[in-house]
């Protein structure tokens, strides 16, 4: 909803665990996520642990051609600094027709 309306980034402040889930969720669907709704995503989830949760870490921000920017390690306390240029990847909005797509039905 948030690209069809005309964002170019989306910033998603999350506590999910650690673990496989949590992992698996910030190695691989954040990248996809940016890649398939042609967004930058700059994802923030906490880290450490609490009396009842521990949490994973792994911030990163992606680019809408699916492309890592900067990611912060399991457990680690990071500030990640990108500059983000929009026009930067123009191609890949062009290839990448997907919400377009959506729009035609």
């Amino acid at each position: 909803r948030l690209a069809l309306a005309g964002a170019e980034a989306v910033l998603v402040p999350t506590a999910l665990p650690a673990g496989w889930s949590g992992s698996f969720i910030a190695e691989h669907m954040i990248q996809t996520r940016a890649f398939e709704n042609q967004v930058f995503v700059a994802y923030i989830n906490h880290h450490g642990s609490d009396p009842l949760f521990s949490f994973a870490g792994l911030s990163r921000v992606a680019a809408p051609d699916g492309q890592l920017l900067a990611k912060a390690g399991a457990g680690e306390e990071a500030m990640l600094l990108v500059d983000i240029d929009p026009k930067t990847y123009a191609i890949s909005r062009l290839e990448n027709t997907y919400l377009g797509d959506l729009n035609r039905r």
